[in-house]
C-alpha cells in the first residue's frame, strides 16, 4: 500500500498537471481571439476596398469623359480667341473710319 505521502505527491502531481493543461488552453485560446479579430479587421478592410472599387467609374470610361471635356474646353478657348480676335479689329477699323 503507498503511504499518505506518497499519495499526497501524486496528487499535487496531478494538481500541476491539470494547471498546466489548463493554462495551455488558456493561451491557446488567447491566440484564436487575437486570430480572430486580425481575420475581422482583414474581412472589413477588404469589404471597404471592394465597395470603393465598384463605386469608382471605370477608368477607360472616366478617361474618355475627361479628354472629350478637354476638347470641349479647347473648342470653347478657341472660339474665345477667335471672337475677341474679331471684337478688337472692329474697334480698329472704327477708329480708323470714325
Amino acid at each position: 500500500m503507498r503511504s499518505e505521502a506518497d499519495e499526497r505527491a501524486r496528487l499535487q502531481r496531478a494538481i500541476a498537471a491539470a494547471q498546466e493543461s489548463q493554462d495551455a488552453a488558456d493561451r491557446i485560446e488567447s491566440r484564436l481571439a487575437a486570430s480572430t479579430a486580425r481575420l475581422v479587421e482583414i474581412a472589413g478592410t477588404a469589404a471597404r476596398v471592394r465597395r470603393d472599387l465598384l463605386l469608382e467609374p471605370e477608368p477607360a470610361a472616366s478617361a474618355d469623359a475627361m479628354v472629350e471635356k478637354l476638347r470641349a474646353e479647347s473648342r470653347a478657348a478657341a472660339d474665345a480667341r477667335r471672337e475677341t480676335q474679331r471684337d478688337l479689329q472692329r474697334r480698329a477699323r472704327a477708329r480708323e473710319g470714325g
